[in-house]
């Protein structure tokens, strides 16, 4: 079978405008590219904001063998963390890490 080569507009094509040949394109008339000297007063403040937030207090830990998973017989929802959770229900565990488009990144 031979490549063909699609002359169709995007929105012909079924894609979104925004959809550019190599990957996504800002459509917003006021989008301008941040260079360095845009960026770094932005990541410093940040950088800023987190140490200057971080609790100045130990905060307790638990420790965990996992027996009380390994035990439970009830269904139950754990969150891991972030968009992780463990599901249980009749013996059997289903562990979820959610992708929410084609391809994970």
């Amino acid at each position: 079978m031979l490549p063909s080569i699609s002359l169709l507009s995007q929105e012909r094509s079924g894609l979104p405008s925004h959809h550019g040949e190599n990957g996504f394109i800002n459509t917003d008339p006021d989008f301008a590219e941040a260079g360095f000297n845009e960026m770094a007063p932005w990541i410093a403040g940040k950088l800023g904001d987190f140490f200057s937030s971080t609790p100045k207090f130990d905060i307790p830990r638990e420790v965990n063998d996992g027996s009380i998973f390994k035990e439970n017989k009830s269904y139950t929802v754990t969150w891991i963390g972030h968009s992780t959770a463990l599901i249980q229900m009749e013996g059997l565990n289903f562990l979820t890490d959610p992708v929410w488009s084609s391809k994970a990144g």
